[in-house]
């Protein structure tokens, strides 16, 4: 059944109006007056609905909310150092496919790509936009948590209290991700993940001396737009079969 987000409050047995992408995106597929569809704000659960035309308008009449999660157990966020625009939008994407609950993009020492403050905002936008494409794809009904870009210090610093276990993805350590035991249902994981031309040492200095755990992904060495997704497979095929 074909899902649609909608940046609105919801309330049951009540008609919505489908807004311009959301509409288009309904025509393209050709749906029908009646059809069935889902309808979610990101807030948690979703509504039953069923499409009607008035006109170019798209509406969708809902039926009672429906407490569907599909989300991940774990409370896992991942910080990832900037990539280009099509490598970003994938992790961003394929991450909310796994059940992330933030994503928290930073600029490292070798980042390829810099923001200044206008892009930086243009490119949040964006990348909520994704997130929001996959969970309509994927059947989940919250949104991953998408923040502002971070400095590495800032990161360090706003996650401190925030995530009980950070773990930094990085070349020749010696523990394994998966041999970490799993955190309690209150507790947050955070995995940090470098840029393309890996952390600097003083970068993986910093995190040490903050408390990052160094954990391996295997002998190969991952792109960091592969790594990052990996080690959200990883902890999810683990520690949710504990």
């Amino acid at each position: 059944m074909h899902r649609f987000f909608v940046d609105t409050a919801l309330c049951d047995n009540a008609p919505i109006e489908l807004d311009l992408n959301a509409s288009q995106h309904a025509q393209a597929l050709r749906l029908r007056e009646g059809d069935h569809v889902v309808v979610f704000n990101g807030q948690g659960g979703e509504y039953p609905g069923k499409i009607i035309f008035e006109g170019r308008k798209v509406r969708v009449l809902l039926g009672t909310c429906l407490q569907q999660e599909r989300k991940s157990p774990l409370h896992i966020s991942l910080a990832q150092a900037m990539l280009s625009s099509e490598k970003m939008d994938w992790v961003v994407q394929k991450a909310t496919e796994l059940g992330v609950s933030q994503i928290m993009p930073f600029s490292a020492a070798r980042s390829s790509v810099k923001l200044d403050a206008v892009r930086s905002i243009k490119k949040l936008a964006h990348w909520k936009a994704v997130a929001q494409a996959a969970c309509e794809q994927c059947g989940m009904n919250q949104i991953p948590i998408i923040t502002e870009t971070f400095s590495l210090p800032a990161l360090i610093a706003n996650t401190q209290l925030s995530h009980r276990h950070r773990f930094t993805l990085a070349i020749g350590a010696k523990t394994p991700l998966y041999s970490q035991p799993k955190p309690k249902p209150s507790e947050s994981t955070l995995i940090v993940v470098g840029p393309e031309g890996d952390f600097s040492p003083e970068e993986l200095d910093l995190l040490d001396k903050a408390g990052f755990t160094r954990v391996s992904m295997g002998p190969r060495i991952l792109r960091t737009e592969t790594a990052g997704l990996a080690a959200l497979a990883m902890l999810n095929a683990c520690w949710e079969l504990l």
